[in-house]
């Protein structure tokens, strides 16, 4: 991939105020208030004319690991592009009125945006200092020959990596953990995160083009952007991935971030089978129960206990001193009962797990106390949580 040649006539363009301001909004998301290199504060703004004569007004912006790029249609004179502050642009247009039409239009070294009876005047920096790719501050990637690219519906993907993004670690020490683990596994397309206390994993149909495709683990901030991006969209979006990055493209925006550098444990070692013991219940009866439990339960670790005694099944937890609290599971369905069992969890954990499987049940299957817990819905094989033993 040869550098992007940015247009050096005078940029000027006019356009539906709304739409550049919730482009411009998405766009200053992954532009950091502090910045120590002062392009990186700034997003390109580029005017263009599309091979049909139609004009387009593209912003674009970076933190060196992600970049943001949206298209919209405008009236436009000439190719053009400058830069400007991502924040104070995003800003201006965010209480231009409903039907007001902006003009944007680069008058010296200032980018003056006007709509309404509104004026503002910013001052810019070359768009030849952006780093595009190919420029000292963001080189370009090695593209690796293992490269995959297929199309899959917005929400599909979207959902996908929501499903397991609450059990993504935050621990950096072990940053491969910091991600979503994607790959292909038989004919699914698989998202996995774990932080060592729960695991998570989702499936959808793999989608054509996956055959042979690297397991990568894309970051936090990617789901997130991804996620503001295309949470409501129900584009198809073009998908492609190598080694080193992941390129998303669809309703007129386009995503490319890197990928963690890391190989991401064998999660299915961790993953339980069946089980001797299970029930089934209200995700919302059994959260509610833990809620209230936890209120006693001590230190960070908000350690629970899931005990079955006498055909029946109790929350409990202990805190400083004599504090202690316990519940009866009321809503329970059990199909199998371990006599004194009991296997204690981090409840913060569990929450996480409950708000994020979907349907009106959860079935919870385990083996002995020491193994962790499946907890999934029993009507979508493809999305599950394991729930690691802690002692209690």
């Amino acid at each position: 991939m040869t550098p992007r040649v940015l247009a050096s006539g005078k940029l000027k363009a006019t356009i539906a105020a709304k739409a550049l301001a919730a482009a411009l909004q998405n766009a200053a998301a992954i532009v950091s208030a502090r910045n120590t290199i002062p392009i990186l504060s700034n997003m390109l703004v580029e005017t263009r004319r599309a091979l049909d004569g139609e004009g387009q007004l593209v912003v674009t912006s970076t933190d060196l690991d992600l970049s943001v790029t949206l298209t919209l249609p405008a009236e436009v004179e000439e190719d053009a592009a400058i830069t400007a502050p991502a924040h104070i642009l995003s800003d201006a247009l965010k209480k231009a009125p409903k039907d007001a039409i902006a003009t944007l239009a680069v008058e010296g070294t200032d980018l003056v945006v006007k709509y309404g009876r509104a004026r503002f005047k910013l001052q810019t920096l070359p768009a030849s200092d952006f780093p595009t790719l190919g420029t000292p501050l963001a080189p370009i990637p090695q593209v690796e020959s293992g490269k995959t690219s297929f199309a899959l519906a917005a929400d599909a993907f979207i959902g996908l990596l929501d499903a397991v993004e609450m059990a993504i670690s935050s621990e950096e020490t072990r940053y491969y953990l910091c991600g979503v683990y994607l790959h292909r596994k038989g004919d699914k397309l698989r998202a996995v995160a774990t932080n060592g206390h729960v695991l998570s994993l989702r499936d959808v149909d793999a989608p054509d083009g996956t055959e042979g495709m690297l397991g990568v683990i894309l970051p936090r901030t990617l789901v997130k952007t991804a996620r503001s991006l295309w949470g409501q969209s129900k584009e198809e979006l073009a998908i492609s991935v190598d080694k080193s990055r992941i390129s998303i493209a669809g309703g007129g925006i386009a995503l490319t971030s890197k990928l963690i550098d890391g190989t991401f444990p064998d999660y299915l070692r961790v993953v339980p089978g069946e089980g001797a013991s299970g029930f089934k219940v209200p995700p919302s009866a059994l959260a509610d129960a833990i809620e209230r439990v936890m209120i006693m339960a001590d230190g960070k670790a908000r350690s629970v206990k899931l005990a079955m005694e006498g055909g029946a099944l109790s929350l409990s937890a202990r805190g400083e001193g004599a504090n202690a609290a316990a519940e009866a599971l009321d809503g329970a369905e059990p199909d199998a009962i371990a006599e004194g069992y009991a296997i204690g969890f981090n409840a913060r954990y569990a929450l996480d797990a409950l708000r994020s499987l979907p349907g009106d049940a959860v079935e919870v299957r385990m083996s002995s106390p020491g193994d962790p817990m499946l907890w999934r819905n029993p009507a979508e094989a493809g999305a599950l949580w394991v729930v690691m033993p802690l002692r209690v």
